[in-house]
């Protein structure tokens, strides 16, 4: 799935990258990977997530014109919490980050 491109996808990821953070959060690099291949999807087709106007408008624009692209999810945690996370794909489309607020 690594270098899949998906039929519904509206632009290209690029190479995925995981912060240490998500890794540390995730408990390994193998769960953190599951997450971002399936956070990937979302990202790909337009569904950005809980960003706010200002960002949807900033990634619907960058579609266009070759922008960073900013997803922000909520997802549950192999212990039963919750974590915010975020995705975002480098101006130039070349990678796509998974990582944590503030990394």
């Amino acid at each position: 799935m690594k270098n899949a491109v998906l039929i519904n996808a509206k632009f290209e990821t690029g190479a995925p990258v995981l912060s240490n953070g998500v890794i540390k959060l995730f408990g390994s690099k193998e769960s953190a990977f599951e997450l971002l291949v399936t956070l990937r999807e979302r990202h790909e087709s337009g569904d950005w997530g809980n960003v706010s106007d200002e960002i949807k408008l900033g990634n619907d624009e960058a579609l266009l014109h070759m922008g960073e692209v900013v997803s922000v999810f909520a997802v549950d945690l192999p212990d039963g919490r919750s974590a915010t996370v975020c995705m975002t794909t480098g101006a130039r489309h070349d990678t796509t980050r998974l990582h944590l607020p503030g990394e």
